[in-house]
């Protein structure tokens, strides 16, 4: 299955009506039910509703919302365009062991799976570095003066 986004633009119909976005969980709930217009009622897993109800609370916040539909298995192109890399910069990646893939044929695949596992950690890496950052200032006292501003 191709890579496809669909982007869902906040407005006054796609805004979350009153109540449908509360705290209860699916957990407290019970078992979560999708309703279609027509009646047809079908059970939806925890996931889908934790997913849905984020959805729901970015529009009704004024965010755009991207859904991303992917197969298990990306090509190079798609696991760039998921990590906000070029290409090149992602076969440097595989290259180096830093995300696994595999070659079933002469294209390599990457699993969705280790995607997200890289950019979780790339993210956990930038929140290290931002802490020392904000640490080291700290330290030096930079954020107890009244510095001058900027001037360009």
């Amino acid at each position: 299955m191709a890579a496809a986004t669909e982007v869902l633009l906040p407005t006054a119909r796609t805004g979350a009506p009153e109540g449908v976005v509360d705290q209860t969980s699916p957990e407290q709930a019970g078992q979560a039910l999708l309703v279609g217009p027509d009646g047809h009622r079908a059970a939806v897993p925890a996931e889908i509703y934790s997913a849905f109800r984020g959805i729901l609370q970015a529009l009704a916040h004024g965010q755009a919302v991207a859904v991303s539909f992917h197969g298990t298995e990306l090509t190079t192109q798609q696991a760039a365009d998921m990590l906000g890399v070029s290409r090149p910069t992602l076969i440097r990646l595989l290259d180096s062991g830093k995300i696994p893939s595999s070659r079933p044929n002469k294209h390599r695949r990457i699993r969705l799976e280790d995607v997200e596992v890289y950019r979780a950690m790339r993210r956990s890496d930038r929140l290290k570095g931002l802490a020392a950052m904000v640490e080291i200032s700290e330290d030096m006292g930079l954020y107890d003066e009244d510095l001058p501003p900027i001037r360009r």
